[in-house]
């Protein structure tokens, strides 16, 4: 009986050495989940614009009123310590000028907020230029399936623990793009930029709230939060994060 145990035993050890090892899953581990936020321009998704040519449309200049509204939501993870992000250098639009100093300003006005937590280095140019698991945190420009779309951004991470595996962003290569350079960037919420483009570093500023662990907003009173889930040309002030924008971080950081 003793022998049987001990064959029976043996060949229970010889089935799971035969399991491949990535059909285990890892030790404390879960299945890896992707949230996808899409931002949308300022009045929400709009109608197939008609056929033929048609003039540019203009955005609304509307400065900052009320961005003390205490409103955030969360989104369910974190990022932790020195996250290196890298840019596709190669697809950002011609009209955006000194695109490195916009991207590189978006990711400084959320790492001010993160308690020395958080910290991002540039890690250089990659041609990488669509979303996908693959290690690398990148910026570019580039085509998304939903072609109003103004961004778009890709967070995998797991569920269980909030841990990040991977985020990307996407910015809409078809719609017209600039970069306005505020003298004062505390004032960046009470100035306009190009009316008839999307300013980089106010929508970037925007996506880089998912990466830190934010979601959106879609509550009319929160539309001066950097949070709030649409966007505008010539908007400029997400730039500046609102009290909702910084309660947020701050219960993550």
């Amino acid at each position: 009986m003793k022998r049987l145990t001990l064959l029976l035993l043996a060949v229970l050890l010889l089935l799971i050495a035969a399991v491949p090892s990535s059909a285990r899953p890892a030790a404390g581990k879960d299945t890896v989940r992707l949230k996808v936020f899409v931002h949308y321009p300022r009045f929400g998704k709009p109608p197939q614009p008609p056929k033929g040519p048609k003039p540019p449309t203009p955005g609304t200049c509307d400065p900052t009123s009320e961005d003390s509204i205490d409103h955030y939501g969360l989104g369910g993870w974190r990022l932790s310590g020195l996250v290196e992000y890298q840019v596709n250098e190669g697809t950002i639009p011609a009209s955006v000028q000194d695109p490195l100093d916009a991207i590189a300003n978006s990711f400084q006005v959320w790492e001010a907020q993160a308690q020395g937590e958080v910290g991002f280095a540039y890690g250089g140019s990659t041609r990488v230029k669509v979303a996908r698991n693959d290690g690398l945190h990148i910026v570019a420009w580039g085509n998304v399936s939903l072609r109003d779309a103004i961004a778009v951004t890709y967070i995998w991470y797991y569920p269980s623990t909030g841990d990040v595996v991977d985020v990307d962003t996407i910015m809409n290569v078809r719609l017209p793009w600039s970069y306005t350079r505020v003298t004062d960037p505390d004032q960046a919420d009470q100035v306009c930029g190009d009316l008839y483009s999307y300013e980089a570093q106010n929508i970037l500023t925007h996506e880089l709230g998912h990466w830190m662990g934010l979601d959106d907003l879609y509550d009319s009173m929160d539309k001066d939060l950097t949070m709030y889930g649409y966007g505008d040309k010539g908007e400029l002030k997400k730039e500046t994060l609102g009290l909702g924008d910084m309660l947020g971080i701050g219960e993550l950081y």
